[in-house]
């Protein structure tokens, strides 16, 4: 079986929630439970049946720009990113200006070296996806 696109559904709550690719196309999601913070199980209603693994834990999908000198203005897109505790330029600790579920806005801090952002949340952390240059 071929896998297909991922599915993303918002709970009440308005956390987002990512499955991983699916061998068959889920319809509908079903009831989730969490066994762990970042661990979790739906069922998703399908041609054939099945459970759909989700992850509740933060992620970086993308940072814009990928480069830059410190006080430089980045944002950072993803899932589960609300609530955020800290950021930081490769251990170089960071303000955080805004953030939402989808969305972190914060600044390359004085001090920041060529490196992974990473981002805390009460759900977990997450690092971007490629390294960040501070010029």
């Amino acid at each position: 079986m071929a896998d297909v696109a991922a599915i993303e559904a918002t709970t009440d709550g308005g956390s987002t929630w990512r499955s991983q690719s699916l061998p068959t196309v889920i319809s509908e999601l079903g009831a989730v439970s969490c066994p762990t913070l970042t661990d979790c199980w739906g069922s998703g209603l399908a041609s054939t049946g099945g459970v759909v693994i989700l992850s509740t834990a933060p992620t970086i999908e993308s940072v814009s720009p990928t480069s830059g000198k410190p006080r430089t203005a980045v944002t950072l897109s993803g899932i589960n990113l609300s609530g955020a505790t800290a950021v930081s330029f490769d251990g170089t600790a960071a303000k955080i200006a805004t953030d939402s579920a989808t969305e972190l806005a914060t600044a390359v801090p004085a001090g920041a070296k060529f490196g992974e952002i990473t981002v805390t949340t009460p759900l977990g952390r997450a690092s971007s996806p490629a390294v960040f240059s501070v010029m």
